[in-house]
């Protein structure tokens, strides 16, 4: 799975973007699915987070 944490301000290693991709690795855990990327997207500027 693959997921991306769209906001206008963000696309960063942000505390934003840092929650959401840890709250998404643990759910996609607690159902048995693999998250291959988290990317934080912004207005102007896109990162790939580690998982």
């Amino acid at each position: 799975m693959v997921v991306a944490v769209v906001r206008a301000a963000g696309g960063d290693h942000g505390s934003f973007e840092r929650a959401w991709a840890h709250a998404l690795v643990l759910a996609a855990t607690d159902r048995d699915l693999t998250v291959s990327a988290v990317v934080a997207i912004g207005e102007h500027r896109a990162r790939v987070l580690v998982v």
